[in-house]
């Protein structure tokens, strides 16, 4: 961002760019307030402490890379297919990665949900359970691909390997946000040549799902305990895995702080968290644990304003080029679908899911 700021000095065009919308700034100087004073009264820990600063700063600087980063691509010609070929790329490494680690260091475990993984025998120690949120991101950015004929016969490929592999990693909330987003796009498309496509990615994903099963080819023993965890539960709370009483938990911790919340990072303090826990898993709740009322209400505000926007640019945006149209839409779909995941999962609370919201934004928003 400093990098941005002082190469190409946009002062000016971005504070007219933000000026331009009031309502969105009276909403942001709200929720930076707000977010300001939940550090200052945090009850869990003091004002010096390195985790609660270290969370204060990913709070600001997320929106400032989001803002930035909408500003470059409303006033400079972007090659969005280059941006997504790259985050292609860095999730095919990764899951190559991940399939390496699988079979051979078969005693880490790979394949039973939780991927925190420390070995003196791996050369990059990692947490790599967030690799559902990346693959999510690069199938619904990437279906904009298969509206542009030079490209569709490439993408299926790698889209099918995708969508496998994340079944095959058995996240339920990043799977389930991937099937709102395409079912989105179904509807989109109902009755359009495009639809013929989605229908085909479809049919051909579950006939490769079938033909892997059947002979054996790839182990899904760890979904279909997960499907079988899922439909069969003695209450919510198994059948969420436990975020009921997460939930919970934070209710209780809210009490006499429901205006400015607990502080950054104040989730990570409660007592009773189990100890693995260290966030909300629902991004409301997380920022209504963190920001209390007043921070949450101000966040919520501006992600209904910043939709309602992007709306309206899409449909105001008649004579726009196909592809910017693929690419705007494939951004909104990307961002519903962060979100289902985010009522589950920490997608509005890690940095790494936090820089693929940025980028949604950024192209949903773009004028």
């Amino acid at each position: 961002m400093l990098l941005y700021l002082g190469l190409f000095s946009p002062w000016r065009a971005l504070s007219a760019s933000i000026g331009a919308h009031p309502l969105a700034v009276k909403l942001g100087i709200l929720w930076l307030v707000a977010v300001w004073a939940s550090w200052m009264l945090a009850p869990f820990c003091s004002l010096s402490n390195p985790l609660c600063l270290m969370r204060l700063a990913e709070t600001i600087t997320h929106p400032l890379f989001f803002l930035i980063l909408w500003h470059f691509f409303s006033e400079h010609k972007v090659d969005y297919a280059l941006i997504i070929l790259a985050l292609l790329g860095a999730t095919v490494l990764v899951m190559g990665y991940f399939v390496y680690i699988h079979f051979a260091y078969s005693g880490l475990h790979a394949d039973r949900g939780t991927f925190s993984m420390r070995s003196s025998h791996l050369w990059l120690n990692t947490h790599v359970h967030r690799i559902g949120y990346q693959v999510e991101t690069a199938i619904l950015m990437s279906t904009a691909f298969l509206f542009d004929r030079k490209s569709r016969g490439r993408i299926f490929p790698v889209l099918l390997l995708l969508f496998l592999f994340l079944i095959w990693l058995g996240g339920r909330a990043a799977l389930l946000g991937t099937l709102v987003g395409l079912a989105v796009l179904f509807v989109h498309f109902w009755g359009r040549r495009a639809f013929v496509y989605m229908l085909i990615f479809s049919l051909l994903t579950t006939l490769a799902l079938f033909l892997l099963w059947r002979y054996r080819l790839v182990d899904f023993g760890y979904m279909g305990r997960i499907f079988e965890r899922t439909f069969h539960v003695s209450s919510l709370d198994h059948l969420l895995s436990g975020r009921v009483h997460l939930w919970k938990l934070l209710f209780h911790e809210l009490q006499g702080h429901w205006l400015f919340g607990n502080g950054p990072q104040s989730y990570y303090f409660y007592a009773d968290r189990p100890l693995e826990v260290i966030h909300a898993h629902n991004f409301v709740l997380q920022f209504l644990g963190e920001w209390g009322i007043l921070g949450a209400g101000s966040a919520l505000a501006l992600l209904v304003l910043a939709w309602v926007y992007g709306m309206r640019q899409r449909r105001s945006a008649r004579r726009e080029a196909v592809a910017a149209a693929d690419w705007r839409l494939a951004a909104g779909v990307t961002l519903l679908g962060l979100s289902v995941t985010g009522l589950f999962g920490g997608i509005y609370f890690f940095s790494q899911s936090s820089l693929f919201l940025a980028l949604g934004f950024a192209v949903w928003l773009k004028r």
